[in-house]
């Protein structure tokens, strides 16, 4: 089996919930992990567990959603993937909850597809940088 790669992941101040996939014969596979190091500041040990795999772009969304992935600070986005998150930021904020106070990290979803448009470049915004990883191959065989 190859190697997983990063497809999305978002953090806060302890933490992080990134959504990982595999490449297969018929397109890719998906699964979570979560990382929480908050308990840790009391002497408890950090919180760590991966799910199940998924083999469809919905259902790995789905994975993410239980932690209200998009009210988060993106760290880092797959190049190949980059059309289909922003797409699922955008619909998960037009959705929300009509609460204003919950969009403060969609500016920042905002910075890293404005500055990471430009071919090569890197977000260095204020509050964390998000590299943009840039892989070779394309979408095709990629499950809906």
């Amino acid at each position: 089996m190859e190697q997983s790669e990063i497809i999305f992941k978002v953090g806060a101040a302890g933490g992080s919930v990134t959504l990982y996939g595999v490449r297969a014969n018929h397109g890719w596979l998906f699964s979570r992990q979560v990382i929480d190091q908050t308990p840790e500041l009391i002497d408890e040990p950090a919180i760590r567990h991966k799910s199940e795999v998924t083999v469809s772009w919905q259902a790995a969304l789905e994975l993410m959603d239980r932690y209200h992935w998009h009210r988060l600070s993106p760290r880092e986005v797959h190049s190949e993937f980059r059309e289909l998150v922003w797409a699922a930021v955008i619909s998960r904020y037009e959705i929300g909850d009509g609460d204003s106070k919950n969009h403060h990290n969609l500016s920042e979803w905002k910075g890293l597809y404005t500055v990471a448009s430009l071919p090569g470049t890197h977000h260095q915004g204020p509050h964390c940088p998000v590299p943009v990883v840039h892989h070779s191959n394309s979408l095709r065989g990629m499950p809906d």
